[in-house]
């Protein structure tokens, strides 16, 4: 059996978006560790989705890409530089 999922544009710009909250938290508490503050952008670029496996496939009824159980986990990838003040 092989699942299908087509909603993948629609959950896009949402995972997008909590991507670039997760970048600015990230170099917010590393400014706040270092004393400094976080400026603006100074570069930023939107890697690549990936689907795999929720659970890996480690398991007696996952083929090798684990197309073939319901549950799966996407992950997108975001790289942002921040200025530091």
């Amino acid at each position: 059996v092989n699942y299908t999922f087509t909603g993948l544009n629609d959950l896009k710009p949402e995972m997008i978006a909590e991507a670039n909250r997760s970048a600015r938290e990230s170099a917010q508490q590393f400014a706040n560790d270092s004393g400094a503050s976080v400026g603006k952008i100074k570069t930023a670029s939107q890697g690549y989705f990936s689907i795999s496996a929720r659970d890996g496939v480690d398991c007696e009824y996952c083929d090798s890409s684990g197309a073939n159980t319901p549950f799966q986990k996407v992950r997108v990838v975001t790289t942002v530089a921040y200025e530091l003040n």
